[in-house]
């Protein structure tokens, strides 16, 4: 029967549970067992007491290793790096996962493709008849296409027996555009030979328009009507000879450019933005191809040179400049391969949606050109005239989102900047 914790003996011959202490620190007693099996403790208790007794070893290093200060400072300021070490710990965990699930990026705003950057590279062809320097819009279009990475080709005449024109005259620097003189282009056409030239095939159209230019009088400007005349026949011309695209000097690039640039390599390039021409015929304010071989530009020629010879005998000081646009939209009509940039999309499907819809003063246009004019604002028409405050606003628009950061050559931007600057508002 067990015995007293007090009377036991047995445990002098007993082997003992070293450490086994009750919580007031009495000894624990062993039960004692058979004489056969109580020569020694229970494995289970022994290792029990083993092990209390390497945490106590334990403990006892640790103390003797680790000065706790007494004073509670201690332990407030201990629960202080405590709590920073937490925040610390939980700061460094959101940023990780922050770094590693970043907030998905906004959509980015679609920029124009500089040369630079891929884009397919153009020349543009304008025209400017007269003696006076280029205006500020003139310069701003100019300096677009050129921080784009675009060539720029100016077919001049002077009047009033002015001389030829060059850059300084027009108010460029060197290497802004390439100035041509239109009188020398002309004569140096006529020596042209060739079944496939269509250079040779534009000879009335040539004739008459040389006949019209030596018709400006010497002493003062011409009449308005004697300008248009020769401005519709020299765009129709230099888009039936000369690789690149004719545009009014009031458009620029729009920044769906490159989505049609393709197109223009294999198609003639129009549009029926005005709605001056019936039968939604294409206007000359956009003429030309910038096909490598011939084939297009002579069958316009072709179709052309045979409409506007009636004109041969003409005055330059009467209207046709409503006759000449109306030539040059049947004559693309005819060869069926153009594309109205001003409705269709680059495939030459019909636009059914914005995607290509470009801002412009009064209702936005379409396609790879902007035209720094209302669509209403039209020599024969009165109302819908263009403010010139909404022309320099859209050109700092322009500046801002869709030239600034596109790459583009940042000096000729520098220069567009200036322009914009002088606008009239």
């Amino acid at each position: 029967m067990p015995r007293d914790k007090g009377s036991d003996t047995s445990f002098q011959s007993v082997p003992q549970p070293i450490g086994l202490v009750t919580k007031d620190g009495e000894r624990k007693t062993v039960k004692a067992l058979e004489p056969a099996s109580t020569s020694r403790m229970s494995d289970a208790e022994f290792e029990q007491g083993q092990k209390e007794m390497e945490r106590k070893a334990f403990v006892n290093r640790k103390r003797a290793e680790v000065a706790v200060p007494d004073k509670p400072e201690y332990y407030r300021n201990q629960n202080v790096i405590d709590s920073q070490a937490t925040q610390a710990a939980s700061s460094e965990a959101v940023r990780a996962k922050d770094v590693s699930k970043p907030k998905p990026p906004g959509k980015q705003a679609k920029m124009h493709i500089p040369v630079s950057k891929g884009g397919r590279q153009l020349s543009i062809n304008y025209v400017w008849l007269g003696s006076n320097p280029l205006g500020a819009l003139e310069k701003f279009n100019i300096y677009s296409w050129r921080t784009l990475g675009h060539k720029v080709n100016i077919y001049t005449h002077p009047f009033a027996g002015a001389s030829e024109h060059t850059e300084v005259t027009l108010g460029l620097e060197m290497g802004d555009a390439r100035v041509i003189s239109l009188s020398n282009i002309l004569a140096a056409d006529d020596t042209e030979v060739g079944a496939d030239n269509p250079k040779v095939h534009l000879g009335d159209a040539r004739s008459i328009l040389q006949r019209w230019l030596e018709a400006i009088p010497k002493e003062e400007r011409p009449l308005i009507e004697h300008i248009f005349n020769m401005v519709d026949l020299t765009k129709s011309y230099l888009g039936g000879t000369q690789r690149g695209i004719v545009l009014d000097m009031k458009v620029g690039p729009s920044i769906h450019l490159q989505d049609y640039a393709a197109s223009f390599d294999s198609k003639l390039v129009s549009y029926t933005r005005g709605g001056n021409t019936s039968g939604e015929l294409p206007e000359n304010q956009c003429i030309g191809t910038m096909q490598e071989t011939e084939d297009l530009r002579k069958c316009y020629a072709q179709r052309f040179n045979n409409k506007v010879r009636g004109l041969a005998e003409e005055s330059p000081e009467e209207a046709w400049f409503n006759q000449i646009t109306g030539y040059h939209g049947r004559s693309y009509k005819q060869i069926k391969t153009w594309l109205d940039v001003a409705t269709k999309i680059p495939s030459g499907k019909a636009a059914t949606t914005n995607e290509f819809s470009v801002s412009e003063p009064g209702i936005p246009g379409h396609g790879p050109f902007r035209v720094f004019k209302r669509a209403s604002d039209q020599t024969n028409k009165n109302a819908g005239k263009t403010k010139p405050a909404e022309v320099k606003s859209l050109a700092n628009d322009v500046l801002a989102k869709e030239l600034s950061g596109c790459g583009g050559d940042q000096a000729f931007f520098g220069k567009a900047q200036v322009a914009a600057n002088l606008l009239p508002s």
